[in-house]
């Protein structure tokens, strides 16, 4: 297999994934690296604006799913994720659908900056996009705290697609634990992130 182009490469900046399960803390992350100035984007945002503007994924979506996933004629994401979320070669056809136009789209955004960007990308080492990416940052939580802090009513569920904190911190470049207090959170951002961008 051939290495994948780094997404900052013709922009010449530093690209950042951040990963880890649900709730684990990467949306709080986030929102910390904004008011500290940094650039970020999460993909889940990303693939809702897809949904809604690229013609061209959203016909392929419905001829990949049929046209019951739309409501008033727009992609429904509720109903594609009731779709295929038990379903794992659908699934496996949706991401490897969906995977070229999110990579293309932070390439854009990438392009237009001129200083490093941090994105939130959930399936980063299950969907083996960590190639893209210069460094990688695992958000590590354990699993009984994100059930306790998660609104998500099946995070179990959406979690055994993950792979575990072990396997992940493995592969990532920096890990940051989120076990304590909001504060204990933020402190060590700012210490992480100093190291990795400053």
């Amino acid at each position: 297999m051939f290495p994948l182009e780094k997404i900052g490469a013709n922009a010449n900046i530093q690209v950042i994934g951040v990963t880890g399960c649900v709730s684990s803390g990467k949306s709080t992350l986030l929102c910390a690296l904004q008011k500290m100035g940094v650039s970020t984007l999460s993909v889940d945002t990303i693939i809702h604006n897809l949904y809604k503007t690229n013609k061209e994924l959203i016909d392929r979506i419905i001829r990949l799913l049929g046209d019951d996933v739309l409501t008033n004629h727009m992609l429904d994401r509720k109903l594609i994720a009731d779709k295929i979320f038990d379903n794992k070669a659908m699934l496996y056809q949706m991401e490897k659908l969906t995977t070229p136009y999110v990579v293309n789209e932070i390439r854009k955004v990438a392009n237009e900056l001129s200083e490093p960007l941090v994105v939130e990308v959930p399936l980063l080492f299950e969907l083996s996009l960590d190639g893209y990416f210069d460094k990688t940052i695992l958000v590590k939580t354990d699993q009984r705290i994100c059930e306790q802090r998660s609104s998500v009513k099946d995070i179990r569920k959406r979690n055994s697609r993950h792979l575990s904190n072990n396997e992940k911190e493995k592969r990532a470049d920096f890990t940051i634990t989120n076990n304590g207090t909001l504060a204990d959170f933020n402190n060590n951002i700012h210490s992480l992130i100093e190291g990795i961008i400053t």
